[in-house]
């Protein structure tokens, strides 16, 4: 994995309700997916919590995510928060949130993969996610959704289709866990500007 368009900040999750800066730590564009997953590790190991804030979206192939973490946007990207040309697969409790995704052209606010893997220890959730185009959750391409752990989207919504979550050419595979929308729509442009 590699970055473009940005760094990563980090704020640890010390213990519960307690939160410690990261002393201006900040993951630069060369980073690669070795020493990546090397700070999680060691974070994750430290605290039992990552707390990821995004100030550009990740990009790369294939990424597994280990442990316990969040990914939170700090301002709207062109793309999804985690913007991947393979499959996002989710070993431990993920939160992605706060993602905009502003590009009409680009699908998918919070990620965008080909596949989205997540077995019976998985737990990923997409909170506040938005994009302009399709999937303002998630938008997943021709590899599908294979679930037996847990995905949910909450309050996430997309202008064209899918609010939480878009399949594109793929299948949803979903043999055990549970897949949960809450809060999600979605709702064309001429519409957001009607009265409610």
């Amino acid at each position: 994995m590699f970055m473009r368009q940005g760094r990563v900040y980090f704020n640890l999750l010390c213990s519960p309700g307690i939160r410690q800066r990261s002393g201006g730590r900040s993951i630069p564009n060369s980073m690669t997916k070795a020493a990546l997953g090397a700070l999680w590790t060691w974070a994750c190991r430290t605290t039992g919590y990552l707390r990821i804030q995004l100030d550009g979206p990740i990009t790369g192939n294939n990424l597994t995510l280990h442990g316990n973490m969040e990914f939170y946007a700090t301002r709207p990207f062109h793309k999804a928060c985690l913007q991947l040309t393979g499959t996002l697969s989710v070993v431990g409790t993920v939160l992605i949130q706060n993602c905009s995704n502003v590009n009409s052209q680009e699908s998918g606010g919070g990620g965008q993969a080909r596949g989205l893997q997540i077995p019976p220890t998985g737990n990923l959730t997409f909170r506040n996610c938005v994009a302009k185009s399709s999937g303002g959750g998630f938008a997943c391409g021709d590899h599908g959704v294979h679930l037996t752990g847990s995905l949910a989207f909450h309050h996430c919504e997309a202008e064209l289709q899918g609010g939480g979550l878009i399949v594109r050419s793929g299948a949803l595979t979903q043999k055990h866990g549970s897949l949960k929308f809450s809060h999600c729509f979605c709702r064309p442009r001429s519409e957001k500007s009607r009265p409610k």
